[in-house]
């Protein structure tokens, strides 16, 4: 989706619904990413600090705001469920929305298109002009939106891991992937497409220019079928085809990982079993013909 195409869905929730930090984060790292505290290790697919939980505390440090604004955004909450193991604390998003009106409001459409033109730059986005927000559910990177609770007590059961913010170029292979996982689309879909572009001469293995919570990266189509899963059996017949056309889950991204590593760090053995048992078959068929 587009920038514009998101704060339309955000503007579209009703003022009382509740929010989480995790999605604070997520929302200022689309509309305002220059907010968000950048972190200095090479960590590309998860967000987390230490462990540390996101608390009111933590939340302000990360955004450089001061704990009396976070506090304003405070979900009026009664009774044990006001917070939960110290970091389920619930905010409104219209409060939250209200924030980014007054600190990111232009008098003249000229004083828009300058602050626009400033983030895109700060952030390389001139070409990068589709972004896909998740928040990591178990460690599985899930559609923002569809993260979205109307009923605060149903975070509890949640178990938030992370969030994560790609800027992908459009029309990009990276783009049409990210695109078919929030839109849910079928792996048949999905293969049909993908195998469009290498009929036009793109090479499936090309490594693919994105923005990952900030920081720029070059990886290869087979990171983000790592982290971004579709339902099991569309993930199984996704994986299958994108094999059989030859996409190498061995390749390296820009911090030295290959997908296999991902998948190993968010808990996807899914994968991990398939390529697996496809190399060893691979092998032993390498075998059978050279006898």
């Amino acid at each position: 989706m587009t920038p514009e195409h998101f704060k339309e869905q955000l503007l579209s929730l009703p003022p009382d619904t509740p929010i989480t930090a995790e999605h604070i984060l997520a929302i200022l790292s689309v509309l305002e990413p220059n907010k968000v505290k950048s972190k200095t290790n090479d960590q590309a697919y998860s967000t987390w600090d230490d462990g540390k939980f996101i608390n009111q505390e933590v939340l302000a440090e990360w955004i450089g705001e001061s704990e009396s604004t976070i506090e304003k955004w405070r979900k009026l909450q009664k009774g044990p469920n006001a917070t939960y193991k110290g970091k389920k604390v619930i905010y409104e998003v219209g409060t939250v929305r209200e924030w980014l009106r007054r600190n990111t409001h232009s008098s003249t459409a000229e004083n828009r298109q300058s602050k626009e033109t400033e983030l895109a730059k700060s952030l390389g986005l001139m070409k990068f002009g589709s972004v896909f927000p998740s928040i990591y559910i178990d460690n599985v990177a899930t559609p923002f939106f569809e993260t979205i609770r109307d009923n605060e007590d149903d975070y509890l059961e949640m178990n938030f891991t992370g969030y994560q913010t790609i800027w992908a170029e459009e029309d990009s292979m990276a783009s049409l992937y990210l695109t078919s996982h929030e839109q849910h689309e079928e792996a048949e879909k999905i293969i049909e497409d993908l195998l469009n572009l290498l009929s036009n001469g793109t090479d499936l293995n090309e490594l693919q220019r994105v923005l990952i919570n900030g920081q720029a990266h070059s990886v290869n189509l087979s990171h983000l079928v790592a982290v971004n899963t579709l339902e099991h059996q569309q993930y199984t017949a996704l994986v299958n085809d994108f094999y059989s056309n030859r996409l190498n889950f061995h390749a390296l991204d820009s911090n030295g990982k290959t997908s296999l590593q991902l998948a190993e760090e968010v808990g996807n053995t899914h994968l991990l079993n398939m390529i697996k048992s496809f190399d060893l078959y691979t092998k032993l068929q390498s075998k059978i013909q050279k006898n």
